[in-house]
């Protein structure tokens, strides 16, 4: 979101946004294994979703510069765990072959990391950025639905 245009933000507040972001982006990345280890990924999955979605329902509802930062950290927060849990998950379901599980994941991964912007971007001409970040915010969701498929289930008996 543009704080600046949006929130009245200085250009240099408004960089915090994406700072906030990548600072709780990192803190739970270096931790994420140890939670999903204690509560299980199906769980930190889903727990990730809602606070990525609460992060956004921050930025689309508080149009103050310290609720858009604050909204993006949430996001960063919530988002952090989702691609490493999805790749080390990936790599389990497919023990003959993780490398390409992995690779699949992970292009997947870089093409939502390319494309994604660019149609928030798209859409936020169209119809708004608050729109187009209630969009996102609904595609995150349906991370929820699909963290019952992360869960880590044992090998195929004889492997």
């Amino acid at each position: 979101m543009d704080l600046t245009r949006s929130d009245g933000a200085s250009p240099a507040a408004a960089s915090l946004g994406y700072f906030a972001f990548s600072v709780a982006m990192i803190a739970v990345r270096l931790v994420a294994d140890r939670i999903a280890s204690r509560v299980g990924t199906r769980r930190l999955i889903r727990a990730a979703t809602v606070t990525a979605v609460a992060g956004f329902a921050l930025v689309i509802a508080v149009t103050r510069p310290t609720a858009g930062i604050a909204g993006f950290a949430i996001v960063g927060l919530g988002v952090s765990a989702i691609v490493p849990m999805a790749w080390s998950t990936a790599g389990r379901l497919q023990p003959a072959s993780p490398g390409r599980a992995i690779s699949a994941v992970a292009t997947l991964g870089y093409l939502g990391f390319l494309l994604g912007p660019v149609m928030i971007g798209g859409l936020a001409e169209l119809v708004g950025l608050r729109l187009a970040l209630i969009a996102a915010a609904a595609v995150t969701l349906i991370v929820y639905l699909l963290a019952p498929a992360m869960q880590a289930r044992p090998p195929p008996a004889g492997t």
